[in-house]
């Protein structure tokens, strides 16, 4: 498995939301207890839909912003209420790559600045040897020297991607933070990339952090993969145990969504009515239960607990106590499509 480097656990961010001046502020709860580890050379991929709380954990793991409950800690260091002195130290050992290689680099600056800049900030290297490290570093991601002095809107989606992971390894970190990193390139272009992340995971013993809501993509470079609804993680295990037998209805319907070449892999597709919940107010019970194919009375007033089903944690009611979930609903279906 590696060596552990990150350790979270029933970690939440919540955020004060005003209602008006003579109304109580309400709470969104954008992340809300999920639990992980992360070791070298080994790949965690969050899934979810958009506002299921994958920005907010990347937040608090590059240490944007602190969690309002539970336990990060990095190198074995506690994150929460931590000294300025301490996250200045631990802050370089994660890094972070953007969804929008055309957004995340400064159109004034040329490439070899952009990359000297992490060092620079960081009091690293004399002026020479920032040169060469960048330039090493440019090799590193398939880049040549003399790209050095060009600006980035000279270079391709997928050039420009190569240039946010070299930046973000200039300060040799630990961990990255991958947000989204290819679904704004091309597929040819993808494929490439993720190569190019899983070559480096290798040489530079990297753990990564997948943010993506693209499960064929994570099929690909995941090793573990942790599927978040409204905030909480409803299921998480080994990577090939979740494709081959997903066991909570809101994987089932994400993976049914994928699609596939080979026809042994194709799902019949699972249609989820509604909206997701809103995050101020969910549902008193599970928060998926009213957009859930297998819910019953059960699901309305509990909320059910990630719970170990074999390799797999799964936090789903019908999957803990099948036989109530037919008795309370023979038709096993409500939503289904």
């Amino acid at each position: 498995m590696g060596d552990i480097v990150l350790e979270a656990e029933a970690l939440t961010r919540h955020y004060p939301v005003a209602r008006g001046p003579f109304r109580q502020p309400a709470l969104l709860k954008a992340l809300d207890g999920a639990s992980f580890t992360l070791s070298k050379r080994r790949t965690l991929a969050v899934v979810g839909e958009s506002g299921c709380g994958k920005s907010t954990l990347a937040r608090l793991v590059t240490m944007i912003e602190e969690p309002t409950s539970g336990s990060l800690r990095i190198d074995g260091m506690e994150i929460a209420g931590a000294g300025n002195d301490a996250l200045r130290r631990l802050r370089p050992k994660v890094q972070i790559v953007f969804q929008d290689p055309y957004g995340s680099l400064n159109p004034r600056q040329k490439i070899g600045r952009i990359l000297e800049e992490p060092l620079l900030v960081n009091h690293r290297a004399a002026k020479a040897e920032r040169r060469n490290l960048a330039e090493a570093m440019m090799r590193n991601v398939g880049l040549r020297p003399e790209h050095y002095d060009r600006y980035p809107h000279m270079f391709s989606g997928g050039q420009r991607q190569r240039i946010a992971v070299a930046r973000a390894l200039m300060l040799d970190p630990d961990i990255l933070v991958l947000d989204e990193p290819v679904s704004a390139l091309d597929m040819s272009i993808q494929a490439q990339v993720l190569n190019l992340l899983a070559d480096l995971q290798e040489k530079h013993d990297l753990a990564y952090l997948f943010i993506s809501h693209d499960l064929s993509v994570v099929r690909h470079i995941a090793d573990e993969l942790m599927v978040m609804y409204l905030g909480k993680p409803v299921e998480q295990g080994p990577r090939d145990e979740i494709f081959s037998a997903p066991r909570h209805p809101y994987t089932r319907a994400l993976l049914s969504a994928t699609p596939s070449v080979d026809p042994a892999k194709r799902h019949e597709r699972i249609v989820l009515k509604g909206e997701l919940p809103s995050p101020i107010n969910p549902p008193a019970g599970c928060a998926f239960e009213p957009r859930c194919p297998l819910a019953f009375a059960r699901c309305k007033t509990e909320a059910p607990r990630l719970e170990a089903r074999g390799q797999v944690m799964v936090s789903c009611h019908a999957v803990s106590d099948l036989s109530s979930a037919v008795a309370d609903n023979p038709a096993g279906s409500k939503g289904a499509a």
